[in-house]
Parts: C-alpha cells; sequence; structure tokens
C-alpha cells in the first residue's frame, strides 16, 4: 500500500473514532433514551469487528420494556442504517436487527413486522455506497446490500407466516399448527418461504468478501435461519402429502411446481452450507438429514394429474369440479407448467343455509390449453426443474 493511502486510511479511522464518541457524549447529554442511545451508538461504531456483546444485550433488553422504547431501538437503528456510507457501520446495524429478531422477544418481532408492512418500498436498505472506495470495499458494500434484502424478506415472509422463524418454537407446535391450515393457505405460506430461501442463497460469499471476519459473523446467523427455513418447509410439504389424495386438479398443478423447487433448493443448500464449511466458521456442519419430498412422491403427483387427464369428469374429492372437455386440454395445461396460471380457488359453501346463500364460486377449466397458461410468480421460475 502506498504510502499517502497508508496515511489517509488511518486520519479516516481517527476521524471516525472521534465521530463515534462525539454522538456518545452528546447522548449521554441530551438523548431521549441515554443508555439506549449510547449502545447503539457503540455497537454501531466505525471499528471493524463484530459489535461488543455487552452494548448487544443492551438492546436486547429493551425489549423487556416498554413499546415505545422498542419502537424508538428499531427507529434510530434503522435511521442510522439508511444515513451511513460506511458499510461496517450498515452491517452492525443489521447484525444487531437480526438479534433483536432472533432474540429480542416478542415486541421486537411485532414492532419490525408492523413498521415493514407500512413501508411501501424496501424496509432495510443500504444503498449510499460510495464509488470512490477500493474495489474490496465496494465488494462488501454489494453483499451488505444483499444482506440487508434477505433480512427485509424475513420479514415479508413472516407477515405471510404470521409468526416469525424463531428457533424458540418447537417442532411438534408447528406441526399442529399447520394441520389446521387451509390447504391455499399452505400453498401460499410454501412460496413465500421457498423465496426467502433463494434470498438466503443470494447471501454467499465469494472473494475478499468471504475473508472478512465482520462478513462472516453475519453470514453465521443466516446460516442458523437456513436450517429453520428448510425445517419449515419440510412441515409443511410433509402436510400437503397427507392431503394429496383430495387436492383438485389446479391445486396439484401447483404442488408439482412446489415440488421440483424444493429437491432444486434442497441441492443448493448443501452447495451453499459446504461452501460455508470450507471457510471453517463451524467446528461441525452438518446438511439437513431429511429430504424434503422423493421423486417418487412427484412421480406420484405426476401419475395423479395424467389420470385426472384421461378421465376429466371424475371427481378428485368430495367438492369436485369440471377439469375440461377432453383429454388435449389436460396435456396441454400439464404442459404449460414452466409458465402456468394462479391455481383455481375452491368450491365453497355454507352448510344448511345452502339453499338461501350461494357462496359457490363457478370455475371453468375447460379452457385449460387454449391459450389460457398457469402463472406462477416469476420470482419462483429459475428455481424450477425438470425430471
Amino acid at each position: 500500500m502506498a504510502g499517502w493511502l497508508k496515511g489517509r486510511v488511518k486520519v479516516g479511522a481517527i476521524l471516525a473514532l472521534l465521530k463515534d464518541q462525539t454522538a456518545a457524549s452528546l447522548a449521554r447529554a441530551s438523548g431521549t433514551f441515554p443508555r439506549l442511545q449510547v449502545a447503539i451508538l457503540m455497537g454501531t461504531s466505525h471499528n471493524e469487528c463484530l459489535p461488543a456483546e455487552s452494548y448487544v444485550e443492551e438492546i436486547l433488553a429493551t425489549g423487556t420494556g416498554s413499546r415505545m422504547q422498542v419502537t424508538y431501538c428499531i427507529q434510530h437503528l434503522r435511521k442510522r442504517l439508511n444515513k451511513t456510507q460506511n458499510w461496517v457501520v450498515a452491517i452492525k446495524c443489521l447484525v444487531i436487527l437480526h438479534r433483536c429478531i432472533l432474540d429480542g422477544g416478542f415486541l421486537f418481532q411485532d414492532v419490525l413486522s408492523f413498521s415493514s408492512i407500512k413501508e411501501a418500498k424496501q424496509y432495510l436498505q443500504f444503498e449510499r455506497i460510495r464509488y470512490s472506495q477500493a474495489p474490496v470495499e465496494r465488494e462488501y458494500c454489494l453483499w451488505v446490500g444483499q444482506y440487508a434484502s434477505y433480512l427485509d424478506a424475513r420479514l415479508r415472509c413472516a407477515h405471510t407466516l404470521k409468526t416469525h422463524l424463531d428457533c424458540r418454537w418447537s417442532v411438534e407446535i408447528i406441526a399442529n399448527r399447520v394441520e389446521y391450515m387451509d390447504t391455499s393457505e399452505l400453498l401460499h405460506q410454501l412460496e413465500a418461504l421457498q423465496n426467502l430461501m433463494h434470498g438466503l442463497f443470494l447471501c454467499q460469499l465469494g472473494g475478499e468478501s468471504g475473508e472478512h471476519p465482520v462478513i462472516q459473523g453475519a453470514l453465521v446467523l443466516v446460516v442458523m435461519d437456513s436450517y429453520k427455513l428448510h425445517e419449515e418447509i419440510r412441515l409443511r410439504i410433509q402436510e400437503i402429502l397427507d392431503r394429496i389424495e383430495i387436492l383438485q386438479f389446479a391445486e396439484l398443478l401447483h404442488v408439482l411446481h412446489i415440488f421440483k423447487r424444493a429437491i432444486s433448493q434442497l441441492q443448493c443448500l448443501e452447495t451453499f452450507l459446504a461452501s460455508c464449511k470450507e471457510m471453517r466458521l463451524f467446528s461441525d456442519l452438518p446438511c439437513p438429514g431429511k429430504g424434503v419430498v422423493s421423486k417418487l412422491e412427484i412421480q406420484k403427483v405426476t401419475e395423479m394429474i395424467q389420470n385426472l387427464q384421461n378421465n376429466p369428469k371424475a371427481p378428485s374429492n368430495a367438492n369436485s369440479v369440471s377439469l375440461g372437455k377432453n383429454k388435449s386440454d389436460g396435456n396441454a395445461a400439464l404442459n404449460s407448467l414452466n409458465i402456468g396460471e394462479e391455481p383455481a380457488p375452491h368450491r365453497h359453501s355454507v352448510g344448511g343455509v345452502a339453499d338461501l346463500i350461494d357462496l359457490s364460486v363457478d370455475i371453468d377449466v375447460s379452457n385449460l390449453g387454449k391459450g389460457n397458461t398457469v402463472n406462477f410468480p416469476p420470482s419462483t421460475m429459475q428455481d424450477l426443474i425438470t425430471f
């Protein structure tokens, strides 16, 4: 490194230190919540190291206080994230917010979810990148931006699930909650979880960014999320498999797409964990022992769809719908799975008053394959594989 550049770096570090100390002194003198504000400022300082655990614990202890204090804490962290141009300060803000979701208690989870829903745009973002920085630092900034996008997607996924991905929930509690869900809600949640898993894979380290200890510390939290995310997907797919005999035609098409994507993502997860293991961040990093779905189960779903094509008037469950006028329509629908359309809604009725109030939804799938395709969200199509 050139002498003038070494001097510039040294001066920059001194100025950052003075800036942190000055901000902390002002917070002690006139802050709304002095101790909390000092903990946030010192926990997100410009030093290239992970936040000190004492400051993180001080922030997490806010979760046992009032909602106003928790809201102030989150707003202050987000304001510091949005205003900074320093990637170290940004990643420390994100790591603390991630810890608040995992260990901060219900108040932190609730306030973060509510605040992210109110925002029309991305709630957590790091876009104030100084392009005059060295190429290595720009690479760090890009990874921090990807990490922010993942956390933002995590908050929005929690809104879909109506709960956060929390390791404090046992598998039995989650399985009991999933058991009583409607099939359409299960499919919707599976789609949101798989989209979040795709965002998690984008946080894979590479190049110079994989060697920095601060970024590696943030990656540890992402890896912890990957196991919980895999378990949530597995439990919901298991529940779908238990209901597979009573699913309707459009639901089977959606399920087939989800199953194929699940196998593809399991392979990506194994690659992701293997790359993390090579960095020696963990003494032992086992791959998920339970697969989400097998190729035999995918073949079973495919055969069920083909049987419904061969006999389109046969009911798939008690409240069946017409599946089309001829075999060619069903073949076109199955072949268009990679392009597809939203699954057809269920027929609903109110027992005992069906003659008075008709709540049924007429579904016309006779034109499947005649220009009408089955549309899945574009963001999910990149993982679709063909067997």
